[in-house]
């Protein structure tokens, strides 16, 4: 039997006694098909921990064994040369692989946590983190968004901020760098217990420039004709669950000695000792305008590069909507700010210079605040039903 937990109420403590138990236990609000869609997988009935993930268009439950989390906290812990004498800060929610790993790291390697439990405000998490002398933290790069628009610093005792879950802007990489923030850009998946690479230790002591991100050294990684990002290795999950169109799930087994197929496109360099990765955006997030196959994620890149060159700090992100003449078009959703009209053309002009092809933003749509999911992504298909009532 799979023990449903729920994720109100759910401490680091509890998650700790879960996790050294031989059960296996979903954290969701309701999950009452699971037992009978693993009935006769004996495997997964124990030392499992079923998540959702929010990396798939349909809503997914993913199982992870207790070995594939030690395997990954072992790795991470050594990648950010973790020790008793560290002491973590939770800000992610405990059913987010982002808050549990966290958890898991510190059954091995007996380092305090502290969970920041008030609602989200920068200016209360940066008083917590000086306050309880935090060491480390895993953040998203809306929270270190707010966190660099009020210009807080960090306190003397922060020696790394692992920011995931989002592809991190450049510019605002850069900002929190000069404001003091010991930065590491990371790359993960629910789906391999957290990270698969992240920027190291090194990057740390380099100013002025965006880190490259290394694949960590218990995974192995390969791209597919089409760039998507194939991975293999201890920390993979065993099976998921998905939800299907008609509301039934279907599992799906995990053979690990195989590589398992992302929803993320890249490019790998091979170094002398290790292999780095260049995101390119999300095969989900491509849109054909006009014939032309769209990375939304890459034009995000151009309008930080155009906004940072502007001296303006703004939340954005980018959507298609369908459009009965041109089949799709582009819509700018801006938060913490405004963009004119002639700034509007300016940003058009630089996506054409950049690409003679690219799509046209036609609309911007102003948010006083971004709807965001539970772990600090921004949530697009909130997005698109709150502008639907502006």
């Amino acid at each position: 039997m799979v023990n449903c937990i729920s994720p109100k109420g759910l401490t680091h403590e509890k998650l700790k006694k879960l996790l050294t138990s031989s059960s296996s236990f979903v954290i969701s609000k309701d999950y009452s098909k699971l037992d009978s869609t693993i009935t006769n997988q004996d495997s997964l009935l124990n030392n499992h921990i079923w998540l959702s993930t929010s990396g798939s268009n349909r809503k997914r439950l993913v199982a992870l064994s207790h070995e594939a989390l030690w395997s990954s906290a072992s790795s991470v812990n050594a990648w950010l040369e973790t020790s008793t004498a560290d002491h973590w800060a939770i800000a992610l929610p405990l059913d987010h692989i982002g808050g549990l790993s966290i958890v898991v790291r510190s059954l091995l390697a007996n380092f305090k946590i502290s969970h920041f439990l008030e609602a989200w405000n920068p200016h209360k998490l940066c008083s917590f983190l000086g306050r309880e002398r935090v060491s480390l933290v895993s953040l998203v790069p809306t929270q270190l968004f707010d966190i660099v628009s009020k210009e807080l610093g960090p306190p003397p005792s922060i020696r790394a901020v692992v920011i995931g879950g989002a592809k991190l802007d450049k510019a605002l990489y850069l900002k929190a760098r000069l404001l003091g923030w010991p930065i590491l850009p990371s790359y993960g998946l629910t789906e391999c217990c957290s990270q698969v690479a992240s920027a190291c230790l090194r990057s740390l002591q380099i100013q002025g420039e965006y880190p490259a991100l290394f694949v960590l050294p218990h995974l192995a990684c390969r791209v597919n004709e089409e760039r998507t990002l194939e991975i293999r290795g201890s920390s993979l999950l065993s099976a998921y669950i998905e939800t299907q169109e008609d509301q039934t799930l279907k599992l799906v087994a995990i053979d690990k000695a195989q590589f398992f197929k992302s929803n993320d496109l890249a490019e790998l360099i091979a170094h002398n000792d290790r292999t780095e990765i260049k995101l390119l955006g999300r095969s989900d997030r491509q849109v054909k305008i006009k014939g032309w196959l769209v990375s939304l994620e890459e034009i995000e890149v151009k309008i930080g590069s155009f906004l940072a060159s502007k001296s303006l700090q703004i939340l954005y992100a980018i959507r298609a909507r369908s459009n009965s003449r041109e089949g799709t078009e582009l819509i700018l959703h801006i938060s913490g700010g405004s963009l004119a009209e002639r700034l509007l053309e300016d940003l058009n002009a630089q996506l054409r210079l950049a690409n003679p092809h690219s799509p046209q933003i036609s609309e911007i749509i102003e948010h006083r605040q971004f709807p965001l999911l539970a772990n600090g992504k921004i949530n697009y298909a909130a997005l698109s039903k709150e502008a639907q009532h502006l």
